[in-house]
Protein backbone atom coordinates (compact mmCIF):
# COMPACT_ATOMS: atom_id res chain seq x y z
CA UNK A 1 0.00 0.00 0.00
CA UNK A 2 1.92 3.00 -1.22
CA UNK A 3 -0.66 5.75 -1.74
CA UNK A 4 -3.89 5.29 0.21
CA UNK A 5 -4.92 2.05 -1.42
CA UNK A 6 -2.82 2.42 -4.57
CA UNK A 7 -0.58 -0.63 -4.88
CA UNK A 8 1.11 0.43 -8.11
CA UNK A 9 1.56 4.21 -8.48
CA UNK A 10 2.72 3.89 -12.11
CA UNK A 11 -0.38 1.90 -13.03
CA UNK A 12 -2.52 4.45 -11.17
CA UNK A 13 -0.89 7.32 -13.09
CA UNK A 14 -1.35 5.48 -16.40
CA UNK A 15 -5.02 4.74 -15.66
CA UNK A 16 -5.58 8.34 -14.59
CA UNK A 17 -4.02 9.66 -17.81
CA UNK A 18 -6.04 7.26 -19.97
CA UNK A 19 -9.29 7.98 -18.11
CA UNK A 20 -8.69 11.73 -18.35
CA UNK A 21 -6.99 11.60 -21.73
CA UNK A 22 -8.69 14.74 -23.04
CA UNK A 23 -7.52 16.79 -20.06
CA UNK A 24 -4.07 15.22 -20.29
CA UNK A 25 -3.75 15.95 -24.01
CA UNK A 26 -4.87 19.57 -23.62
CA UNK A 27 -2.53 20.10 -20.68
CA UNK A 28 0.42 18.71 -22.63
CA UNK A 29 -0.41 20.68 -25.77
CA UNK A 30 -1.02 23.92 -23.86
CA UNK A 31 2.24 23.36 -21.96
CA UNK A 32 4.14 22.89 -25.22
CA UNK A 33 2.60 26.01 -26.75
CA UNK A 34 3.41 28.10 -23.67
CA UNK A 35 6.89 26.61 -23.41
CA UNK A 36 7.75 27.54 -27.00
CA UNK A 37 6.04 30.92 -26.66
CA UNK A 38 7.92 31.77 -23.45
CA UNK A 39 11.32 30.72 -24.76
CA UNK A 40 10.72 32.54 -28.05
CA UNK A 41 9.59 35.72 -26.31
CA UNK A 42 12.54 35.51 -23.93
CA UNK A 43 15.01 35.29 -26.81
CA UNK A 44 13.32 38.25 -28.53
CA UNK A 45 13.21 40.16 -25.26
CA UNK A 46 16.86 39.60 -24.38
CA UNK A 47 18.03 40.32 -27.92
CA UNK A 48 15.94 43.33 -28.88
CA UNK A 49 13.28 44.66 -26.52
CA UNK A 50 15.51 44.83 -23.46
CA UNK A 51 18.13 46.63 -25.54
CA UNK A 52 15.51 49.12 -26.75
CA UNK A 53 14.27 49.52 -23.18
CA UNK A 54 17.81 50.19 -21.97
CA UNK A 55 18.43 52.64 -24.83
CA UNK A 56 15.38 54.65 -23.73
CA UNK A 57 16.38 54.33 -20.06
CA UNK A 58 19.94 55.44 -20.90
CA UNK A 59 18.57 58.50 -22.70
CA UNK A 60 16.45 59.39 -19.67
CA UNK A 61 19.41 58.91 -17.34
CA UNK A 62 21.61 61.16 -19.47
CA UNK A 63 19.02 63.87 -20.17
CA UNK A 64 17.45 64.07 -16.74
CA UNK A 65 20.67 63.33 -14.87
CA UNK A 66 19.30 60.72 -12.49
CA UNK A 67 22.40 58.49 -12.27
CA UNK A 68 22.24 58.91 -8.50
CA UNK A 69 18.98 56.93 -8.33
CA UNK A 70 19.06 54.74 -11.44
CA UNK A 71 22.77 54.09 -11.79
CA UNK A 72 25.02 54.67 -14.77
CA UNK A 73 23.68 53.93 -18.27
CA UNK A 74 24.00 50.27 -19.29
CA UNK A 75 26.18 49.05 -22.13
CA UNK A 76 24.08 47.87 -25.08
CA UNK A 77 25.25 44.86 -27.12
CA UNK A 78 25.35 45.99 -30.76
CA UNK A 79 24.97 42.38 -31.98
CA UNK A 80 21.60 42.02 -30.22
CA UNK A 81 22.28 38.49 -28.99
CA UNK A 82 19.37 36.78 -27.27
CA UNK A 83 19.66 34.13 -24.61
CA UNK A 84 17.65 31.66 -22.61
CA UNK A 85 18.13 28.36 -20.80
CA UNK A 86 16.67 24.93 -21.44
CA UNK A 87 15.15 25.12 -17.95
CA UNK A 88 12.96 28.03 -19.03
CA UNK A 89 10.90 25.75 -21.29
CA UNK A 90 9.33 23.75 -18.43
CA UNK A 91 9.07 26.88 -16.27
CA UNK A 92 7.05 28.64 -18.97
CA UNK A 93 5.16 25.51 -20.00
CA UNK A 94 4.14 24.39 -16.52
CA UNK A 95 3.93 27.80 -14.89
CA UNK A 96 1.57 29.15 -17.49
CA UNK A 97 -0.45 26.00 -18.19
CA UNK A 98 -0.98 25.31 -14.49
CA UNK A 99 -1.12 28.74 -12.88
CA UNK A 100 -1.74 31.43 -15.44
CA UNK A 101 -4.65 29.76 -17.29
CA UNK A 102 -6.41 29.17 -13.99
CA UNK A 103 -5.74 32.74 -12.90
CA UNK A 104 -7.01 34.10 -16.22
CA UNK A 105 -10.36 32.41 -15.64
CA UNK A 106 -10.59 34.05 -12.20
CA UNK A 107 -9.75 37.59 -13.35
CA UNK A 108 -11.18 37.52 -16.89
CA UNK A 109 -13.85 40.14 -16.11
CA UNK A 110 -11.65 42.52 -14.09
CA UNK A 111 -10.81 45.91 -15.63
CA UNK A 112 -7.64 45.77 -17.75
CA UNK A 113 -5.45 47.88 -15.41
CA UNK A 114 -6.22 45.53 -12.51
CA UNK A 115 -5.57 42.47 -14.68
CA UNK A 116 -2.26 43.96 -15.83
CA UNK A 117 -1.14 44.50 -12.24
CA UNK A 118 -2.22 40.99 -11.29
CA UNK A 119 -0.22 39.60 -14.24
CA UNK A 120 2.82 41.64 -13.30
CA UNK A 121 2.82 40.48 -9.67
CA UNK A 122 1.95 36.88 -10.62
CA UNK A 123 4.81 36.67 -13.10
CA UNK A 124 7.17 38.21 -10.55
CA UNK A 125 6.01 35.54 -8.07
CA UNK A 126 6.60 32.72 -10.58
CA UNK A 127 9.96 34.26 -11.51
CA UNK A 128 10.98 34.54 -7.87
CA UNK A 129 9.85 31.01 -6.92
CA UNK A 130 11.41 29.38 -9.98
CA UNK A 131 14.69 31.23 -9.47
CA UNK A 132 14.74 30.54 -5.73
CA UNK A 133 13.92 26.82 -6.10
CA UNK A 134 16.48 26.38 -8.89
CA UNK A 135 19.14 28.14 -6.81
CA UNK A 136 18.38 25.96 -3.77
CA UNK A 137 18.32 22.75 -5.83
CA UNK A 138 21.46 23.36 -7.92
CA UNK A 139 23.40 26.17 -6.26
CA UNK A 140 23.27 28.02 -9.61
CA UNK A 141 21.15 30.91 -10.84
CA UNK A 142 19.11 30.81 -14.04
CA UNK A 143 19.24 34.62 -14.02
CA UNK A 144 20.91 37.06 -11.70
CA UNK A 145 19.70 40.62 -11.23
CA UNK A 146 21.70 41.18 -8.05
CA UNK A 147 24.06 43.60 -9.80
CA UNK A 148 21.16 45.91 -10.66
CA UNK A 149 19.33 48.44 -8.57
CA UNK A 150 15.73 47.61 -7.71
CA UNK A 151 16.26 43.84 -7.70
CA UNK A 152 14.62 41.49 -5.20
CA UNK A 153 17.26 39.06 -3.90
CA UNK A 154 18.65 38.83 -7.44
CA UNK A 155 15.58 36.91 -8.66
CA UNK A 156 13.34 39.79 -9.75
CA UNK A 157 14.18 43.05 -11.51
CA UNK A 158 11.46 45.58 -10.79
CA UNK A 159 12.19 47.61 -13.94
CA UNK A 160 10.79 44.69 -15.98
CA UNK A 161 7.36 45.29 -14.45
CA UNK A 162 5.96 47.06 -17.54
CA UNK A 163 7.00 44.12 -19.74
CA UNK A 164 5.31 41.62 -17.42
CA UNK A 165 2.22 43.85 -17.33
CA UNK A 166 2.01 43.63 -21.13
CA UNK A 167 3.09 39.98 -21.36
CA UNK A 168 0.07 39.02 -19.27
CA UNK A 169 -2.23 40.36 -21.99
CA UNK A 170 -0.34 38.32 -24.61
CA UNK A 171 -0.94 35.26 -22.42
CA UNK A 172 -4.65 36.12 -22.20
CA UNK A 173 -4.83 36.30 -25.98
CA UNK A 174 -3.03 32.96 -26.43
CA UNK A 175 -5.21 31.32 -23.75
CA UNK A 176 -8.40 32.55 -25.44
CA UNK A 177 -7.11 31.33 -28.80
CA UNK A 178 -6.30 27.91 -27.36
CA UNK A 179 -9.78 27.68 -25.83
CA UNK A 180 -11.26 28.28 -29.29
CA UNK A 181 -8.93 25.71 -30.84
CA UNK A 182 -9.33 23.05 -28.11
CA UNK A 183 -12.16 21.11 -29.82
CA UNK A 184 -10.07 20.84 -33.00
CA UNK A 185 -6.94 20.02 -31.03
CA UNK A 186 -8.82 17.27 -29.15
CA UNK A 187 -10.17 15.77 -32.33
CA UNK A 188 -6.73 15.63 -33.96
CA UNK A 189 -4.98 14.50 -30.77
CA UNK A 190 -7.58 11.79 -30.09
CA UNK A 191 -7.00 10.32 -33.51
CA UNK A 192 -3.26 10.33 -32.92
CA UNK A 193 -3.65 8.93 -29.37
CA UNK A 194 -5.88 6.07 -30.60
CA UNK A 195 -3.22 5.06 -33.14
CA UNK A 196 -0.65 4.51 -30.38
Amino acid sequence: MLLNGVDNPLRFAYDFLIFHKEVTMLFLIHGLVYGFLGVGVEILFTSFFAKLYYAILNAVIRVVGVQKWLGEPREIDPEFRGQTSFWMFPIYGLGIAVGIEWLHELIRHFPWPIRGLIWMFSIWLIEFLAGFIFLRATGKRLWDYSNRRFDVLGHIYLFYGPFWFGFGFLLEYIHNLLLELDPHILEAASKAWDRL
